[in-house]
């Protein structure tokens, strides 16, 4: 398993040459991303800003695969 620090590095690495998010349906579990939906695509540095930091933020406590529910 990769270290909690060396995750965080590889992750700030990725989001820091982030151009494009997009959003796709299926989730995690949907498979290829080749051929999904794209339900929503962030290209503003503001936006991409947005979703980094909920999605890397945090302890890492191994993954839990709930549903999200939504709000």
């Amino acid at each position: 398993m990769i270290a909690e620090a060396a995750m965080r590095d590889w992750l700030d690495d990725a989001w820091s040459r982030t151009e494009v998010v997009q959003i796709v349906t299926g989730g995690e579990d949907g498979g290829p991303l080749d051929g999904r939906e794209v339900l929503a695509e962030l290209r503003s540095v503001e936006s991409i800003a947005a979703v980094r930091s909920p999605t890397t933020t945090g302890p890492f406590t191994g993954d839990r695969r709930e549903k999200w529910k939504g709000p």
